[in-house]
């Protein structure tokens, strides 16, 4: 029993896991955020959908870092990782316009 509760600790201190539940919870909230795409009639909504997608993006590039298959950091502009810096700090900004938008709306 107690190798068992050692194992479980195992598992939840790696960095797979964490992997594996960055794609699930990533691909549920992409594919939830397709599904009411078609629904959404405000400006607001459809923002949070194009978050929800650019997390799903950012998710990709972080596993495929960590598979050491591609990183989007090694591409840069004058130096500076343009690629990663727009899909990691994209979201926030999509996500204050969207709050933006909200308060807005009547």
């Amino acid at each position: 029993m107690m190798e068992l509760i050692i194992n479980l600790k195992d598992i939840v201190k790696s960095e797979l896991f964490f992997i594996i539940l960055d794609v699930i919870l990533c691909s549920l909230m992409a594919i939830s955020g397709i599904l009411v795409y078609g629904k959404a009639k405000k400006v607001s909504r459809l923002i949070l959908v194009m978050v929800a997608l650019f997390l799903y993006i950012g998710m990709i590039f972080r596993v495929l870092e960590y598979l050491e298959v591609f990183s989007i950091k090694d591409y840069k502009i004058d130096n500076i990782p343009i690629y990663y810096m727009a899909i990691n700090y994209l979201t926030s900004l999509l996500m204050l316009f969207s709050f933006i938008a909200i308060t807005r709306e009547k």
